[in-house]
């Protein structure tokens, strides 16, 4: 008999999930809210499946006496220690594909809503076409990567159906996959500066926490549009509103913030909650929702189980990220 302990999150599985992962596993749903809660449950477990809200670090790894892997329950895996899991010997895994495709439709609806200013017609009582003053056509304009993985390939490929030219900045892609997209590979201070549309798709890393800030928004044109659908914390929120505030680039799309939910009190935040004449329309935030759908959020659990199920069943590792 496995024991697996599912830290947050997820308080029970369908028939689908059941179906794949039964006998001979006990599977216990803690819905934690801080890694201290899991403490009690997790010293005997086989198994961890973690969402992003509860870190794994030094306090768990010091409890856990039989834990063999743990598998994230999404792309990023910020959250856990890899290196200690490696010196414990766990098998970190994440599901790095379920969303591909709906993060990337998510990253087009933030740049469309921003660049048609749906928000300004649909929330005014006017009858104007003109309302927003200027629009521009996405056809010929440039929007650059900052990441090449899964998403952002994606991204490329809607982009390129809008007509855009694509520039990416990703110093571990393998030579040549530019050519094969048909994008053109620049450095980050050029990506900055050339793009009218900028859209992060990287993982959370040491190099990449507050990748963007006041420097790097100087770069930028100020006709610019920012997208962020990968991580939060890649963009300091602080320097975020000064460069909207001071018209460093046209607006912002949000799924993913350094704080979440963000504080009310934040000047950023208070003025788009009151929709403050300088933000109206310059600035969209969905809750981190961009991996959701009926289907990609029935595929993430099914992977994941089926992750645990093959390593103990085949001793088989799937999408390991402490190799």
């Amino acid at each position: 008999m496995k024991k697996i302990v599912v830290t947050d999150f997820i308080t029970e599985r369908t028939k689908e999930e059941i179906a794949v992962l039964d006998d001979p596993y006990t599977v216990i749903f803690l819905n934690a809210e801080t890694e201290e809660d899991i403490q009690p449950y997790i010293k005997d477990a086989d198994a961890l499946v973690v969402w992003h809200e509860i870190p794994i670090s030094n306090i768990s790894f010091d409890t856990m006496e039989k834990c063999s892997i743990i598998v994230r329950m999404g792309v990023g895996y910020d959250n856990i220690d890899l290196l200690r899991a490696k010196k414990e010997n766990i098998v970190v895994s994440n599901i790095p594909d379920y969303g591909t495709d709906v993060v990337a439709d998510h990253t087009m609806a933030l740049l469309l809503n921003l660049v048609r200013n749906i928000n300004s017609y649909n929330e005014s009582d006017i009858w104007d076409p003109f309302l927003p003053k200027s629009l521009f056509r996405l056809r010929g304009k440039n929007i650059g990567l900052i990441g090449l993985g899964r998403i952002g390939i994606a991204v490329a490929l809607r982009a390129k159906a809008f007509g855009l030219n694509i520039q990416y900045y990703d110093p571990y892609v393998a030579a040549g996959i530019d050519k094969s997209l048909g994008v053109e590979k620049v450095d980050f201070d050029e990506l900055l500066s050339n793009n009218d549309i900028i859209s992060i798709h990287t993982p959370l890393t040491e190099e990449t926490k507050e990748l963007i800030g006041k420097d790097q928004f100087s770069q930028m044109k100020e006709n610019c549009i920012l997208i962020n659908t990968a991580r939060g914390e890649i963009i300091s929120l602080d320097d975020l509103y000064w460069a909207l505030k001071n018209n460093k680039i046209k607006a912002a799309g949000m799924d993913v913030l350094e704080i979440e939910p963000p504080p009310e009190e934040h000047p950023l935040i208070s003025a788009w909650r009151k929709k403050e004449p300088w933000i109206k329309s310059r600035f969209c935030i969905t809750p981190h929702a961009a991996f959701f759908t009926d289907e990609s959020f029935r595929e993430l659990k099914v992977k994941g189980w089926r992750t645990i199920k093959d390593f103990f069943e085949k001793s088989k590792i799937q999408n390991c990220v402490n190799p």
